[in-house]
Order: C-alpha cells, then sequence, then structure tokens
C-alpha cells in the first residue's frame, strides 16, 4: 500500500480490511467494508429473531480486534444483554478453551460469538 500511494496508483485489494492499511491512503480500496461493520448485521440479524443473550470470545489477533473490537457495543444496541465476555491472551492454550467452552455451556447463551484465528479453531 506504501508503494501503491507514493507512486500514486491506485490499489484494489479483495482482501484487505485492516483500518490501518487505509489511513491517509486514498488510493487504496477494498472490496470489504471496514473490520469494525463484520458483526453488526448478524447480531441485528439473531437479535430480531428472538436471541437475548450474547457470550463474546476474541483472541489478540489484530484482525480479531478489529473486527469485535466494538462487539460488545453492537450487541447491546441490538437489545441483547451481553453474559460473558472473553479475551484470550496471546499464547492461549487448550486449558483456557475448555475453561470458556464449560462457562458458555453454563451460563447458556443464545448467541456465541467467536471471533479468533486459525490457531485457536484447532
Amino acid at each position: 500500500a506504501n508503494v501503491v500511494q507514493q507512486r500514486g496508483a491506485l490499489l484494489v485489494s479483495g482482501g484487505a480490511a485492516s483500518v490501518s492499511i487505509f489511513t491517509s491512503r486514498p488510493q487504496v480500496f477494498s472490496v470489504l467494508g471496514p473490520p469494525s461493520t463484520y458483526l453488526s448485521a448478524a447480531l441485528k440479524t439473531v437479535a430480531s429473531r428472538g436471541a437475548r443473550t450474547v457470550i463474546l470470545v476474541q483472541d489478540s489477533e489484530v484482525s480479531s480486534l478489529e473486527a469485535c473490537g466494538n462487539a460488545e457495543e453492537q450487541s447491546l444496541e441490538t437489545g441483547m444483554n451481553v453474559i460473558g465476555s472473553f479475551r484470550l491472551p496471546t499464547l492461549v492454550n487448550t486449558i483456557w478453551i475448555e475453561s470458556i467452552i464449560n462457562q458458555a455451556k453454563r451460563l447458556s447463551p443464545d448467541v456465541f460469538v467467536g471471533c479468533v484465528g486459525e490457531t485457536v479453531c484447532q
């Protein structure tokens, strides 16, 4: 993005979404919206279908932070109650994951939002 901007060229990225890529670079575009809007439609949809409680889980990866950094606020705006919110450490292990899963089972949310990268999903 820096090189494109310096040369006055135009860059359209098919997958770039990090806000930092576009900041002060008016010739850099993405086909995706800003990450902070990714969950908005999904949360509104589940809330409109009766979901009232949500648990949020987020890892420390930049992409997760950008996509889900405002998930609690968005959940509250839809009328849902956030009954659990967890931020995973950088070096997460199965003990952390199992603990969160057990808490989620106990709390029994209508919606479980996981903003995690590939490492956590395995």
